[in-house]
């Protein structure tokens, strides 16, 4: 197995998940990684494996529940970013993992007040892209 170019593991505690950011891994990678970290190998079933094959076949990144069950998210980006472009690609996937944790904590709101105004997606947005930031602007 190659060495991943890079992976950050974010942890959105006040939510109870964390948000792992993986730059051009493969699927098997991925997966491996998941075990590693106590993602029991039944949460990546056939149907799993098949969806993110095809996301990573045809997008330059993609956001999905890391497994069936655990509450962790995965957002994969084809290319570790250098362009101003390839990291918009990565904050677009950031802002899925944002709706992933939203309708994941508050189904029915989605973290959205009466007026449709919401502070505490915004606030997990920055979070998250300050903590990716962190580690891709050393």
């Amino acid at each position: 197995m190659k060495k991943l170019a890079c992976v950050i593991c974010i942890p959105a505690a006040i939510y109870r998940r964390h948000v792992i950011v993986f730059f051009g891994a493969s699927i098997d990678e991925i997966i491996a990684y998941g075990v590693k970290h106590r993602i029991g190998r039944a949460s990546f079933s056939l149907e799993w494996v098949e969806i993110a094959q095809q996301a990573a076949g045809k997008n330059a990144g993609f956001c999905l529940d890391y497994g069936e069950g655990n509450g962790d998210i995965l957002v994969w980006v084809r290319k570790y970013p250098k362009t101003a472009a390839e990291f918009g690609i990565l904050y677009h996937e950031l802002y899925h993992a944002v709706e992933c944790v939203a309708s994941a904590v508050d189904p029915i709101r989605r973290l959205v007040d009466e007026d449709g105004h919401s502070e505490a997606r915004a606030n997990l947005f920055e979070y998250l892209v300050t903590e990716v930031n962190r580690v891709l602007w050393k």
